[in-house]
């Protein structure tokens, strides 16, 4: 099949052709597609759905009445039929198919164990290029500097013993790369960033209330109890020294702690109730 019968130049429609352009390097399968297109009910098939095609695209995409939304959507798969087919393209017909004739010729066309390393490179190769493909572009990593891109030639990376593998060595270095750029774009991004945001809240919020409860209760509650403390202790000593009983003296030492706390009382409340008094007679 020739190049100008590829079925998007039979409509206005622009359509995947990085798979079927590939499938016609193989000649006896390009001779099959060209047998099968000559037959009435497949063109007439071929024909049918370019008609449907060009029609759906020019209802959606070309038409002014058609909502915005339904545009982009249109447009994003479109988009994403064409990575597809370059995917596809590339894993499945370069990197696979051509892949394996060219490392078969380069074993003189006999089978061997071989086929396993490349069997395992091509694993390696397809991981990797979904890695870069997904992962790396997406969140505009850096990655390994050897990947391939998709659509590159290359006969480079031919596996030819478990020596030579590739792609597996790239795998390796693709991961580490990618393990360190997303753990540092997490410390950077998001760790950072919050870890400043809870010391800024903790500065403005909770420090001053911490400091204001360790000053105005805190403090002046541990300084009266060092206070009372002290005081007892004094008391307590000059009572044991007295008597030289332990019962007396800590009954004694209560007594006149007690005393001492009602004596305060009493000054408190005949200080409250003076200005009172004062305001009374002033009147």
């Amino acid at each position: 099949m020739s190049e100008s019968s590829v079925p998007s130049s039979k409509t206005s429609v622009e359509l995947p052709q990085a798979t079927w352009s590939h499938l016609q390097r193989y000649p006896a399968l390009a001779k099959f597609i060209k047998y099968a297109e000559s037959l009435p009910p497949v063109e007439k098939l071929i024909s049918l759905n370019l008609v449907v095609l060009g029609s759906v695209n020019e209802w959606v995409s070309e038409s002014s009445n058609s909502p915005r939304l339904v545009k982009q959507v249109v447009a994003a798969g479109k988009e994403g039929a064409f990575k597809l087919d370059e995917l596809v393209n590339f894993l499945v017909f370069k990197e696979g198919v051509d892949g394996l004739l060219y490392s078969w010729k380069s074993h003189s066309n006999v089978p061997g164990f071989w086929l396993v390393w490349f069997f395992v490179d091509y694993v390696a190769n397809i991981s990797n290029t979904l890695l870069r493909e997904f992962l790396i572009k997406p969140l505009h990593l850096q990655g390994s500097a050897a990947s391939k891109e998709i659509g590159s030639s290359g006969e480079g990376n031919k596996v030819v013993d478990s020596s030579s593998l590739p792609h597996v060595a790239e795998l390796s270095s693709t991961t580490r790369s990618v393990s360190h750029e997303i753990q540092s774009k997490v410390k950077s991004n998001y760790i950072d960033p919050t870890r400043d945001l809870a010391k800024e809240k903790y500065d403005a919020i909770v420090k001053p209330t911490t400091e204001k409860l360790q000053s105005v209760y805190i403090d002046p509650t541990k300084s009266k109890l060092n206070e009372t403390y002290q005081r007892f202790t004094t008391v307590y000593e000059n009572n044991l020294s007295k008597s030289e009983s332990v019962p007396k003296a800590i009954v004694s030492t209560g007594l006149d702690l007690g005393n001492a706390t009602i004596e305060k009382l009493k000054a408190s409340r005949e200080t409250q109730a003076d200005p009172k008094s004062a305001g009374v007679t002033t009147n």
